[in-house]
Order: structure tokens, then C-alpha cells, then sequence
């Protein structure tokens, strides 16, 4: 089974190299081993960093990264969970294809129409405790009872293909992406934007506080906002994109108002 996962953690390494050296994409991909760490209590159980990135190919790629910190001796999963279809293929609706999964040290587990783990002694616990749409690691000593997370600090790193609902009037298009409706206090939240064929023509995040600034090929967004729902929502230029297309009257009547929609959302936790 380590065979297996290593096969996982190579098929990631080769493809972000790859994409790297063509100048396809450039993502922040990072897996972190989990180390002892000791954390203030102000910050609660469990918190985390998430780092984002989007790109605007002719398919909105997202690739999404979470470093988990444990700081309470009872959670046997670490979690995401979606509120829109996760699949391992595009379907005929909207839908977010999951092409890669990667962590540190743990055990692998995906539950859409089936469920995927990468150690077959955690099956029953994956069944019994986790949701359709989700995603996430399970400690890997004992996964057969599901053994709890010591303190420490562990990664879950992600990267899909997303065919969202786009409203459009012929002349502009509109995607609204919602990041999470619930999740742990997050300490940094970064979500990079990039689009190299200039796609978008206007960005709008949704979340409480945050910073917006350009950078090579993109944006960036920063956000010290620990609580709240996270989202991004953009104007694009027509057809850019594949999705599924609805027309409506007038595109610039929907942007920067869908705070509270959007398609993905969800919550990242443990349990």
C-alpha cells in the first residue's frame, strides 16, 4: 500500500513539474510531513491554513492546499467536504473533477459514488464517518479502529477540474465560485489567481477582510479572516471557458451581488 501512495506523491511531483516548465501553470503545491507543535489556546481545537489557486485555461483549474493544526486529542479525520458533485470525470451537470490528490504521511480517502482509500483497513471507517463529495486524510496507525490525530500539523493538498453554471448574455460571462460556506478558524487564507490568455475582467472575493493585488500573471488575495463563508466571483470575457451556460439578459446585472451563492462551498473540518 505505501507503494500505492508513493505512485500517488510521484504522479503529483511529475505533473506539477511538468506543468511548471511549460509555463501552463504555475501552482503552489506543498505537502508538509506533521510535526509536534503546541499552539495557543485562543485559537481553538483545530484551525488551518488554506492556500488557493485558480487558473483560467480552457478549464477553470483550482488546486487547493490545507495545512491542518491539531491542537486536541479527538478528531480521526481531517476533512473536505463539498456541497456541489465531486467526481473523478466530467459529467453532464455541473460538476468538480478531482484529477489529484496528495498528503504527508497519512491515509487517502475520497467519497463520491464509491469511496476511494488508499489503505483498505480504513474502509469501514471512511464508510461509517464520512459524507458523498468529500475528501480528506485519516491517521495512518491503527485505520482499522481509527486512531485520533496527536497535536501537530498535517496537510491535505488537492487539484481539480471545474465545470461550474455560467450565466451569460453573449457579450461577458459570469462565474461565481464559492470556496467554503463553513470551516475551522483559519490563521491565512491566500488564493492566487492566474490568467494567461486574460480571461477576466473583473474580480470580486467574498469573504470578510481581505487584500487584492496584482501579480505576475494574476492576482493575489490575502485574507487574515478567520471565520465566514469564502468565495470569488468573476466577469470574463465570453466563451473562455468550458461549463455549463445559461443565458440571461444582462451579465453585468449578477456580479459583485452572488456573495451568498455560488457553486462549491461546503466545509472543512475534523471529526
Amino acid at each position: 500500500m505505501s507503494k500505492h501512495k508513493n505512485l500517488i506523491k510521484l504522479i503529483v511531483l511529475v505533473a506539477l513539474i511538468a506543468a511548471v516548465l511549460t509555463g501552463v501553470l504555475r501552482f503552489h503545491f506543498q505537502v508538509t510531513k506533521s510535526r509536534t507543535v503546541k499552539f495557543p489556546e485562543y485559537l481553538g481545537n483545530l484551525t488551518a491554513d488554506y492556500t488557493a489557486s485558480i487558473m483560467f485555461s480552457k478549464v477553470l483549474l483550482l488546486q487547493e492546499s490545507y495545512s491542518y493544526h491539531v491542537n486536541a486529542y479527538r478528531y480521526k479525520i481531517l476533512y473536505r467536504l463539498w456541497n456541489a458533485p465531486v467526481t473523478i470525470k466530467k459529467e453532464a451537470f455541473p460538476c468538480i473533477v478531482l484529477k489529484l490528490i496528495g498528503d504527508g504521511e497519512n491515509i487517502i480517502y475520497f467519497n463520491y459514488s464509491h469511496i476511494y482509500v488508499s489503505n483498505l483497513s480504513a474502509f469501514n471507517i471512511v464508510k461509517r464517518l464520512t459524507k458523498r463529495n468529500e475528501l480528506g486524510i485519516i491517521c495512518n496507525q491503527y485505520p482499522e479502529r481509527g486512531k485520533l490525530f496527536k497535536n501537530g500539523s498535517y496537510s491535505l493538498s488537492a487539484f481539480y477540474e471545474v465545470y461550474p453554471p455560467i450565466q451569460t448574455d453573449g457579450r461577458y460571462d459570469h462565474v461565481n465560485l464559492k470556496l467554503a460556506d463553513k470551516h475551522v478558524s483559519y490563521t491565512s487564507v491566500k488564493i492566487y489567481i492566474y490568467d494567461p490568455n486574460n480571461t477576466v475582467l473583473k474580480i470580486y472575493p467574498h469573504m470578510k477582510e481581505y487584500s487584492l493585488k496584482k501579480i505576475k500573471n494574476g492576482w493575489l488575495i490575502e485574507s487574515n479572516s478567520s471565520s465566514g463563508p469564502i468565495g470569488v466571483e468573476f466577469l470574463l470575457k465570453h466563451g473562455a471557458i468550458k461549463g455549463f451556460y445559461q443565458n440571461v439578459s444582462n451579465v453585468l446585472s449578477l456580479v459583485g451581488k452572488a456573495g451568498s451563492a455560488g457553486f462549491g462551498g461546503g466545509m472543512i473540518g475534523g471529526r
